[in-house]
């Protein structure tokens, strides 16, 4: 029996590469259902969905909701239409033809208790994706990551990979839940990653296949983006259900006076303030972050 794919993509002014991006997933060697929530674009993103892709289910939304809670709102609508599986595609990433029949396979053939799976993430030169290298070099080990480095073919564990494009199963939503509101833009994912191992589920990275992340491949913050950064790293290891609270708030306590202390030295006057707007914006949040705790630590949390 067909199982039931839907294609959840979440647009902000992404007309430079959506064409291109649901051409591809189209393109699919298995039949998918797609479905793009728009966040309020202002450019004509709306207007190329509308014109040119018919297929699309396009849901229009009255604001910008952010990366997690834009996703949970196609995650929901697919979980009630019946959905296997879910795709969680960036607007600006181009996958393979067999690239979405690869992610699956790997959850029917796979005995362990898989949560997410992923193809492995390219820049648009054809070189790995900045993100997707840093992130395998400190959450894989390191047999798995010179494999993946070298393009083994293989399916390989990693404690991390970000929310690009991740393949999750029902079963995977019905325990973890969806994202976490209390992360609007960024931590999203590293926030579901901990939930996810947390009801003892892992994530598998899939050399059979790729994807390509047509992105920056650099990361220069400006001011308000770092200090933005720091916040949600804050947030993201408080509300970490995987560590006890009071494991949690020894692990902020440290990155505070750790990185502090080291930018003074060094003179990085930015990236100290930031840290320190972090901290404190932590602490004016306590009680959100608690009750969000309570609640990921839930089956289906934030359905």
């Amino acid at each position: 029996m067909q199982k039931k794919v839907y294609v959840i993509i979440v647009t902000y002014n992404g007309s430079k590469w959506i064409r291109k991006c649901l051409h591809t997933v189209l393109e699919s060697t298995i039949p998918v259902n797609v479905l793009v929530i728009d966040n309020c674009s202002t450019d004509n993103t709306v207007e190329i969905i509308k014109t040119e892709f018919s297929k699309v289910k396009l849901l229009k939304q009255e604001e910008n909701l952010g990366f997690g809670k834009a996703n949970n709102v196609g995650i929901r609508l697919a979980l009630k239409e019946g959905a296997d599986y879910f795709l969680l595609l960036n607007q600006d990433a181009y996958v393979e033809k067999r690239m979405i029949q690869e992610l699956v396979n790997v959850f029917e053939t796979d005995q362990e208790n898989v949560g997410i799976v992923s193809p492995v993430h390219l820049s648009a030169n054809g070189s790995l994706d900045f993100g997707f290298q840093d992130h395998i070099k400190r959450y894989t080990s390191t047999e798995s990551y010179q494999a993946i480095l070298s393009r083994k073919e293989g399916v390989y564990k990693t404690d991390f990979i970000n929310a690009a494009c991740w393949l999750v199963n029902r079963n995977t939503i019905e325990t973890v839940g969806v994202f976490n509101p209390l992360f609007p833009h960024y931590g999203e994912d590293n926030d579901f990653v901990n939930r996810l191992h947390y009801f003892g589920l892992g994530i598998k990275v899939s050399t059979k296949t790729t994807v390509i992340h047509d992105r920056i491949q650099t990361e220069n913050l400006k001011f308000k983006s770092l200090t933005g950064k720091e916040k949600v790293s804050f947030y993201k290891h408080m509300a970490n259900v995987k560590l006890s609270i009071l494991k949690a708030l020894l692990t902020v306590f440290d990155k505070w006076v750790r990185e502090t202390v080291y930018y003074l030295f060094t003179g990085k006057w930015n990236k100290m303030v930031a840290v320190n707007v972090g901290w404190f914006t932590m602490w004016g949040s306590m009680k959100t972050i608690l009750k969000s705790r309570k609640m990921s630590e839930t089956k289906g949390a934030y359905l």
